[in-house]
């Protein structure tokens, strides 16, 4: 047997406290502190949810410029026609009406459509009697001149 075997022992407090105080009573538990894992886990959502709100307006942004690259082929597109009309020929009404995607299609419909789209501007064209013969109104000396219009004479 050892001579400390009887000696009665002091009963020990546990070392929760970290500054050295033997006396000092240990600190409570905080259930309101955040864990390590639960902030890498609230970071983590965090991120996720920012890159979300990345990917949204990235796709916003796509159907933005989709959309202007779309309207500005549509100018372009507008101002060959009207090149292309004003130099065949096509009154400034009928260039929405010209049909292609280059300059060479513009102008082949532009002329197919310049050929309708010009009308006679002198004469009659269809016969009959013209209202601009000086003085000639009686009907025999107007049936002589179509006469001779109609003999090449």
């Amino acid at each position: 047997m050892t001579e400390f075997e009887n000696v009665p022992q002091a009963p020990q407090e546990p070392a929760d406290s970290l500054d050295g105080d033997p006396g000092a009573e240990p600190a409570p538990e905080d259930d309101s502190a955040p864990k390590a894992g639960t902030q890498s886990l609230g970071r983590l959502d965090e991120l996720m949810a920012e890159r979300d709100t990345a990917r949204a307006e990235v796709e916003q942004l796509r159907a933005s410029i989709a959309e202007l690259e779309a309207r500005a082929k549509d100018a372009e597109l507008s101002a060959l026609r009207g090149r292309v009309a004003q130099r065949v020929g096509i009154p400034a009404e009928l260039t929405d009406r010209l049909r292609g995607d280059s300059e060479a299609e513009l102008e082949a419909d532009a002329r197919v459509l310049a050929r309708y789209a010009s009308a006679p501007t002198g004469g009659l064209g269809t016969g009959g009697l013209d209202p601009t013969m000086n003085g000639t109104r009686d009907a025999a000396t107007m049936a002589a001149r179509m006469r001779k219009g109609a003999l090449g004479g």
